[in-house]
């Protein structure tokens, strides 16, 4: 992979560069003791989290084909993870927590293995921008709370462009905001289906960032498992 042709570089935020997993696990903590929830659903929040991590990786496949919306996005994936544990939820409950974690998430600010340390050194190099399916408030406040804001000159969320990755429209909305073209920039994201797939769409240079190493049926023109290798890469 030549990097000479590249002016331009492209990042997605969540589970690339913001620790999605750490983050969403010190929100789910904090919520679980806001409203007792051990007592309702006879588990420790350990337990919580990884049903509901399965579950809301779910939902989140589901809102990216555009089958269900935000709000029920929001809401089902506590109602699900609730009715798991086959508890009583009371009125009002599913609500409050879909509101409560997301207040809470986007303040944690843990980042990826050597997500700082690879910004300082492409952005001496390259323009960066980001590529991000998330919600636009939510999202601005993940970036400002972590430090990140002043790595990147774009901001490109599913919902100011009005698509989400892997549709090629979001690709081609950050390129004309950005002013890059296909020819001088890459993009780096680790979801197979939504970063690389879309990528692929939109005929954009790419690297996927794998840190477990698991495959997928999506081949990439180059996989990382350390966002370092990308000071050797670029």
């Amino acid at each position: 992979m030549s990097a000479k042709t590249y002016a331009h570089v492209f990042f997605d935020l969540d589970h690339t560069l913001w620790d999605f997993e750490s983050n969403s696990k010190a929100a789910i903590v904090a919520l679980f003791d806001k409203h007792e929830l051990n007592a309702l659903v006879g588990t420790d929040a350990d337990g919580f989290f990884t049903e509901y991590s399965r579950i809301n990786d779910y939902y989140w496949s589901l809102f990216h084909k555009g089958e269900i919306d935000r709000d029920t996005l929001r809401y089902i994936r506590f109602r699900k993870t609730l009715e798991h544990f086959r508890c009583v939820i009371k009125e009002g409950l599913c609500d409050a927590l879909a509101h409560d974690y997301i207040e809470l998430l986007p303040n944690q600010n843990h980042l990826l293995p050597n997500a700082i340390e690879t910004l300082d050194y492409l952005s001496a190099k390259y323009t960066l921008h980001l590529i991000t399916n998330g919600f636009e408030k939510v999202q601005m406040q993940k970036i400002s709370r972590s430090g990140l804001q002043r790595y990147f000159k774009h901001i490109v969320t599913s919902e100011n462009a009005g698509f989400s990755k892997p549709q090629k429209e979001i690709f081609d909305y950050a390129l004309t905001l950005s002013g890059a073209t296909l020819d001088n920039s890459i993009f780096i994201g680790d979801s197979p289906e939504a970063d690389i797939q879309g990528a692929l769409n939109a005929g954009m240079d790419h690297v996927h960032y794998n840190p477990s190493g698991k495959p997928c049926d999506v081949t990439a023109m180059q996989c990382i498992a350390d966002l370092a290798e990308l000071q050797t890469l670029l």
